[in-house]
């Protein structure tokens, strides 16, 4: 309609997803009763930190949007894993 090209492809690797121009995040474990925020932190941390460390591998000029709670830290992380330049096509952008 737009007069776009669009590929959507999910994958239980990151191989398909190579040079992909927006890579979403999503993965992480769900806030469970009784669970604190820095529980939730601590559980996601890791999940996040991989799935960066793949997603920018595999896609180095992507954009990142996560949405894994809590959502403030888990950005953080993606920001230190990635190393993205501050300026040029992977630059980071807040919205």
């Amino acid at each position: 309609m737009e007069g776009y090209d669009v590929n959507i492809v999910g994958a239980n690797d990151y191989e398909p997803t190579a040079n992909s121009d927006i890579v979403v995040i999503t993965a992480g474990f769900p806030r469970k009763p009784g669970m604190s925020r820095d529980d939730l932190l601590l559980a996601n941390y890791e999940v996040v930190k991989s799935a960066t460390e793949q997603a920018v591998k595999h896609s180095p000029n992507s954009i990142l949007i996560l949405v894994t709670n809590p959502l403030d830290a888990m950005c953080w992380t993606a920001y230190q894993i990635a190393s993205f330049p501050r300026t040029g096509s992977s630059a980071w952008r807040a919205f």
